[in-house]
């Protein structure tokens, strides 16, 4: 190990520590990775370390950028060192208190857009918010939404709006912390849409999950023995709170779709769908209430 106090680290030699560290993850980019958390330490711009690869780090970026690299290879999140991600184009604040973002919901979010891009003032319920990206980016893309998103976590909720501030919507949003339906002075046949990434993956299936995921709020993940505690009274109520022929959407996992597709018709809803992924995994699952 180098002393740091004997031997100051320039930037190209912290780059390569870093990749040194980060090579025996094969999962990892060994290359990126590290000038990504060595850019969020000094507060550069990525480019900007190759053009001044001979400067020094001070002592406290040092340890900051090593006590970074350290967890990585530990298996922490990149996402979470960086505390941003991306998705549909924005950025988003997140941290450990909420899922990272991934481009699977991107789909999710995107049906929910062309369903209502000709639909005038929709209401729409997200339930389950987590950091905020679909009710975000369903306001971004549908400006003439109201939202109301639920949570049942208080630090989510307070990622959520921080991302809504960030992003410009925060006029638009409605957060609150809530169970499920279980919201004060929610109304019948109150919106348009219903969407959510519940938690859906079966608990045994937990402790095998790769080990960044293990990492992430379990709440959000954890959908109970057969992966639909919170799926089946999502499906069973929403038709409650949906206008005629409005939609609910939702994101499911592998496996569940024949499942699904059966409660949705049980409980009232029609032009069931089930989309599949780039993975060609099932995916989505939306369907329209009959009600």
């Amino acid at each position: 190990m180098i002393n740091v106090k004997e031997n100051p680290w320039t930037i190209h030699k912290a780059l390569n520590w870093g990749e040194e560290k980060c090579s025996p993850q094969s999962s990892f980019n060994s290359k990126l990775e590290p000038l990504w958390l060595l850019s969020e330490v000094l507060c550069q711009k990525p480019s900007n370390l190759y053009l001044n690869k001979e400067e020094n780090l001070e002592l406290p970026q040092q340890k900051e950028y090593r006590k970074l690299i350290q967890k990585r290879s530990l298996g922490f999140p990149l996402a979470y060192l960086l505390k941003q991600e991306e998705f549909m184009g924005l950025k988003f604040k997140i941290n450990s208190s909420v899922l990272i973002p991934r481009p699977e919901t991107e789909l999710l979010v995107k049906e929910a857009i062309k369903w209502g891009a000709q639909k005038k003032n929709l209401g729409i319920l997200e339930i389950g918010t987590g950091s905020g990206i679909i009710a975000i980016s369903l306001a971004k893309h549908l400006p003439q939404s109201r939202i109301l998103a639920t949570d049942i976590s208080k630090k989510a909720l307070k990622v959520a709006k921080e991302n809504s501030c960030f992003n410009k919507v925060k006029n638009q949003i409605i957060f609150i912390l809530g169970d499920l339906f279980s919201i004060p002075n929610l109304k019948a046949s109150e919106f348009d849409l219903i969407i959510s990434n519940p938690p859906y993956i079966r608990s045994k299936e937990i402790p095998l999950l790769q080990k960044e995921i293990q990492y992430e709020p379990k709440c959000a993940l954890n959908g109970g023995e057969d992966g639909l505690k919170i799926i089946k009274p999502l499906i069973q109520n929403s038709g409650k709170y949906l206008k005629k022929n409005g939609l609910l959407i939702f994101e499911i996992g592998t496996h569940q779709a024949k499942e699904i597709k059966i409660l949705l018709k049980s409980f009232g809803f029609k032009k069931i769908k089930i989309l599949k992924d780039d993975s060609d995994h099932d995916r989505i699952a939306m369907g329209e209430w009959n009600g």
